[in-house]
């Protein structure tokens, strides 16, 4: 019991360390974007979305390391479900009947349908390739190309420079970079303890520690009559998990996905994509929709609970 609660400790303590190391490294690299004029708009659609899920990166590059492979998509996936059956439910249901201005364009749910169909489709066969995942880089990169692209305004003020951002970017990467491979050790030691999968731990407690950041994020804009901006946040963090961080990591290793994917949480996270962009088209939501979501949830996290199987 003594060694499984120093492991839990480690576990939660790591992610903690990642996330706030991941909020050093984005605010610092948003600054030193700007100090060099790349306008607001391209920070925000490829430096901040990439930021986003940049804890989901790092924790899923060190379990490729450490030959967990079966994490990575156990983080993306659930990732994914949670950033819409979670937060776009319980950002839906506490500020209740909205209709909201959503400014995506084709290319951006286009893209985000796109992801989740060919993640579906690489996982049926039990494992995401190189070149499956050299795939997912180039949709990647013209998925950037399509945002930049999108810019109107060329003619951006620029910021001094302040060596400071540079240390808090290096010591952000740092910290990262730490905490992910402690975060992984602890998500092993933890399944071995329990004689759980360490892909079933992050399909649902790794994810949810990830998603944190898109749910202050969404909540916070909501708050501020944004919905839409809430909205696009999810949709570009579930984009970039699923392109940049299986593309990223399938690239390093070929990726393990266990049946239990393929059966129960692909499928669903399929259903989750086809009801937020329902929302999208729809554009208004409420405190019954709100309640569907987290009841998809709370669904989700039953079932995990209800097949504790070792995977």
């Amino acid at each position: 019991m003594g060694v499984l609660l120093l492991q839990l400790l480690i576990f939660c303590a790591s992610l903690y360390v990642l996330l706030k190391s991941s909020d050093f490294f984005i605010e610092a690299a948003e600054r030193i974007g700007h100090s060099f004029g790349i306008p607001s708009f391209i920070i925000g659609a490829t430096i901040v979305a990439l930021g986003t899920s940049l804890p989901e990166l790092a924790a899923s590059l060190a379990a490729v390391f450490q030959g967990e492979t079966a994490v990575v998509c156990g983080n993306v996936i659930g990732s994914n479900i949670t950033n819409i059956f979670l937060v776009v439910g319980g950002v839906s249901l506490l500020i209740g009947s909205k209709t909201f201005n959503f400014k995506a364009s084709i290319y951006d749910l286009a893209t985000f349908i796109i992801s989740a169909t060919l993640l579906y489709i690489f996982c049926i066969d039990g494992e995401i390739s190189k070149i499956e995942a050299a795939i997912f880089i180039v949709c990647l990169i013209a998925y950037v190309v399509s945002v930049v692209l999108q810019v109107r305004d060329e003619n951006e003020e620029t910021t001094p420079f302040n060596p400071h951002d540079l240390v808090l970017l290096l010591l952000g990467g740092i910290g990262v970079g730490l905490s992910a491979r402690f975060n992984i050790s602890s998500i092993i030691n933890i399944g071995e303890i329990l004689n759980i999968g360490a892909g079933y731990i992050a399909l649902g407690a790794v994810a949810l520690g990830t998603s944190l950041p898109e749910f202050f994020v969404s909540l916070a804009a909501a708050r501020k009559n944004n919905l839409g901006m809430a909205i696009g946040n999810v949709i570009g963090s579930n984009i970039f998990n699923i392109l940049a961080v299986v593309g990223i990591t399938g690239t390093v290793s070929t990726l393990n996905v266990p049946s239990y994917f393929q059966q129960f949480a692909l499928p669903l996270m399929l259903s989750a994509t086809g009801l937020l962009i329902l929302i999208v088209l729809l554009k208004k939501t409420n405190r019954f929709i709100g309640a569907i979501f987290l009841m998809g949830y709370a669904y989700f996290i039953y079932q995990i609970v209800a097949n504790n199987i070792n995977l």
